[in-house]
């Protein structure tokens, strides 16, 4: 069985660059035209009873290996300047400070020229605001103990990989990949421009409750083939299609309530787990069970 909503088409640009520096202010960085490249480094001792990670920067993308032995932290930073001096000493003085509180992890690009603050508020509100600008490309390995990730991006990609545990995940405009992950708890996930891939058809299980939501863009997500009986998961698309593979299992299709509109569609997959699925404008694909699924 397939449904499937053809809305009318709209088209929407959205130009997106894959982990490409993205400038704190754009309309400052047009008269940039020096840049400096550096990376900053870091290997926290997060102790085992660490078991969160919380990370918030302004641009840039942002990649989590899950799986690793040890924690390690790397960013390739790039500092733009309206002159090279001024790039230069901004470059010079970055690095990651982490801090562990109430057993979380918390990560930031800091510039050592303002005691350690926080480098895109540094430079808004400081002597560098009209002539400078910085974007951060980071990349976390993180052990299996870490059971709960919160990344939130002013601009820029993020990606989840090989992870076990729940997520809130959100950037003003970039694309959401989440690959080869175990999503057990209730997780969120958001972009105001991009779209979102989620692959969790290996996952034993899902969580309760999955929340996934983009401005504009599509949202691809595929289920494993075991749900919970109170998983309830949210689609939701200002403009863009909705493809969803239920893992094999077979669903049955909401009329009692309303839930079908000429934007909206509700789902039981295997009896069990309820989907709710929105779009302003594109289409609702839902994938169905292959032969030798039945």
């Amino acid at each position: 069985m397939k449904y499937t909503l053809s809305l009318p088409c709209i088209t929407a640009a959205v130009l997106l660059s894959s982990c490409s520096p993205i400038s704190v202010n754009n309309n400052i960085a047009i008269g940039l035209k020096y840049e400096k490249q550096t990376v900053t480094d870091c290997k926290p001792d997060i102790g085992k009873n660490t078991d969160s990670l919380v990370f918030s920067y302004d641009a840039g993308c942002c990649i989590i290996n899950a799986g690793a032995e040890t924690a390690g932290i790397a960013s390739d930073v790039t500092v733009k300047g309206s002159t090279q001096e001024i790039a230069d000493k901004i470059a010079g003085s970055l690095y990651i400070s982490t801090d562990i509180k109430d057993n979380a992890l918390n990560v930031t690009l800091c510039s050592g020229l303002n005691e350690g603050q926080d480098v895109w508020h540094f430079i808004k509100n400081g002597e560098y605001a009209s002539n400078a600008s910085v974007s951060a490309d980071t990349v976390f390995d993180l052990p299996d103990s870490i059971s709960f990730i919160d990344i939130e991006d002013g601009a820029g990609e993020i990606e989840l990989n090989g992870f076990s545990g729940k997520a809130k995940l959100e950037t003003g405009a970039g694309d959401v990949t989440v690959r080869s992950s175990v999503l057990t708890g209730a997780t969120e996930i958001d972009t105001g421009a991009g779209s979102i891939s989620i692959d969790l058809a290996g996952a034993p299980e899902l969580g309760s409750m999955l929340d996934i939501s983009t401005g504009v863009g599509d949202i691809e997500l595929s289920l494993p083939g075991s749900l919970n009986e109170d998983t309830v998961i949210e689609l939701n698309t200002g403009v863009g299609s909705i493809t969803l593979d239920t893992g094999g299992l077979e669903y049955t299709v909401d009329k009692e309530e309303g839930a079908i509109t000429a934007h909206q569609v509700e789902i039981t997959i295997g009896g069990k787990c309820t989907v709710r699925m929105s779009t302003g404008a594109g289409d609702i694909d839902i994938k169905e069970p292959s032969a030798l699924d039945k």
